[in-house]
């Protein structure tokens, strides 16, 4: 089965600056798998040495950072001859010898031409990483999203096809529930490869659903073995975890875990579940932030699974409750989806993912763009909630926000993008735009003072919108006065005001002149 993830080896391989790569990920991701193919397509041999399963392994790394003499030893374990340039040497489960760890460093140093990866589900010292941080580069790899599920199935699913306005006649809309029908199965599948492959190849949900347990049991033993005088505590957060996403609100609650219980009672449980990638964390934006997507509040937070899969086995609910496109279940249903939907944005390409409540107000999701950020509503099966969107807007000052629905595609600000585009969408697109606009968020920093005023200057070169661009600007103090806004005879942006401000300046193409 392929994965996304292998371009990015491809692009390491062949990098001028290349560092020793770590790869991280849950385990039964596929981390090893990937490697290996990896390995064996690319490279004239591979040396493979597992930390888990070799004897005497840590010990070669123990105490001394020499990395000619750890490539002797590990040539004469493997009975193979390491060749940088040639071999790929794979360390994997890295995360049980921190001296293997900060030998990478040197390995950096003394052996640059050597292709080096370490394979990483969890720490025992989440620290050691920050210790090599600059010499070493990381790639996380999650359970497949499901495009790749696509792949592996042998369909070719069309953005075009599928995401079409549904006013373009009868085959879009049957591409978007052939799709529909396919998500539904990824559902129930999710996706990690020993269980997508059983499905691809069986197509028998029996053999499914045994494959999933049999994880989630190495996972509660995992737990066990590694989690220390924690273990208990992360069992309790892991095991509730699809009880709070049946829940209205998705809100994890700790008294429910402990009486009296508080998130401090829980931090590092929860930590730990995430530094062991089997969950995704999603803190609450601050209430009022502006540049939004800025500030967040680490004790307030949701709880997603690493895999859509493993939860649907967790949450003890029949087969065909994702399978049908009934509304019932409609909690449960919500949940899973939400819960779809924060694993597919995390195997995408963006920034930062947060949640936003204010009062009766929350918009399920926000994806950080750069300084921008866009909100997300989550729904199946039922009106979206336009009114936490507006209210969003109206606090953060963005025009753009998205549904994620089991509706067809509708372009506009509020775009209505189907669950099974959610990986394929560009964020960043959304707030650059198609090249017509220039957004900038505005700090006190940068004005100047003029006689008795403050002035903003930005540059034709860096708007980049012509002689004579439209100019708005959203001032985060409603109580100052109106900041004036002008264009110099050489296409410069200038703000005017009478007091520093913070806000933001979209500046567009325009046939129209505003000139100081």
């Amino acid at each position: 089965m392929e994965r996304h993830a292998y371009r990015e080896l491809v692009d390491w391989k062949v990098s001028s600056d290349r560092k020793p790569l770590i790869l991280r990920g849950a385990r039964h991701c596929g981390k090893t798998y990937l490697l290996k193919q990896f390995g064996s397509r690319e490279f004239d041999n591979v040396v493979y040495c597992d930390f888990e399963s070799i004897s005497g392994l840590r010990g070669i790394f123990k105490g001394y950072f020499h990395p000619k003499l750890i490539l002797s030893d590990l040539g004469i374990i493997s009975d193979t001859r390491i060749v940088p340039g040639k071999t790929l040497l794979i360390l994997d489960e890295i995360q049980g010898c921190d001296d293997a760890i900060l030998s990478l460093r040197y390995f950096r140093e003394q052996f640059p031409d050597l292709h080096i990866v370490c394979a990483c589900s969890y720490l025992h010292s989440p620290g050691v990483i920050d210790d090599v941080s600059e010499d070493v580069s990381i790639l996380n790899l999650y359970p497949m999203n499901f495009r790749e599920f696509l792949e592996a199935e042998g369909e070719s699913l069309s953005i075009t096809d599928a995401s079409s306005d549904p006013c373009e006649g009868p085959s879009s809309e049957q591409s978007h529930d052939h799709a529909l029908r396919l998500l539904r199965d990824y559902c129930v599948v999710g996706g990690m490869p020993e269980v997508v492959e059983s499905w691809v190849t069986e197509h028998d949900v029996r053999k499914v659903d045994e494959l999933q347990r049999r994880i989630l049991d190495d996972y509660s033993e995992t737990i066990e073995r590694c989690g220390g005088k924690l273990s208990e505590r992360i069992l309790s957060v892991w095991s509730s975890i699809p009880t709070f996403l049946s829940r209205p609100n998705h809100k994890f609650i700790f008294r429910d875990l402990k009486k009296d219980g508080r998130a401090n009672d829980f931090e590092l449980s929860v930590q730990w579940l995430s530094d062991a990638h089997l969950i995704h964390r999603v803190n609450q934006l601050d209430r009022h932030v502006f540049p939004s997507a800025i500030v967040d509040d680490p004790g307030l937070y949701k709880l997603y699974l690493c895999d859509i899969g493993l939860l649907r086995v967790m949450s003890e609910q029949p087969v065909n409750v994702m399978l049908s496109d009934s509304t019932d279940h409609m909690s449960y249903k919500d949940g899973m989806y939400e819960n779809l939907v924060v694993c597919e944005l995390d195997s995408s390409d963006i920034d930062g993912l947060y949640y936003w409540r204010d009062r009766r107000y929350e918009a399920d999701l926000v994806v950080r763009v750069g300084d921008s950020s866009i909100p997300i509503d989550v729904c199946f099966g039922n009106a979206c909630d336009n009114e936490s969107l507006n209210a969003y807007a109206k606090v953060s000052g963005e025009s753009r926000s998205v549904v994620m629905s089991d509706r067809p595609f509708t372009d506009g600000d509020r775009k209505i993008i189907p669950f099974y585009d959610v990986s394929e969408v560009d964020y960043r697109s959304m707030i650059d735009g198609d090249g017509s606009s220039f957004i900038m968020d505005i700090s006190e920093d940068m004005w100047v003072r003029d006689r008795n005023s403050f002035l903003l200057r930005i540059p034709l070169d860096k708007h980049r919108m012509g002689m004579s661009p439209r100019c708005t600007v959203v001032d985060e103090n409603a109580d100052h006065m109106p900041i004036a806004i002008g264009v110099l005879y050489n296409g410069d942006v200038v703000l005017k005001s009478n007091t520093v401000s913070r806000g933001r300046v979209i500046i567009e193409e325009s046939e129209s002149e505003m000139v100081l």
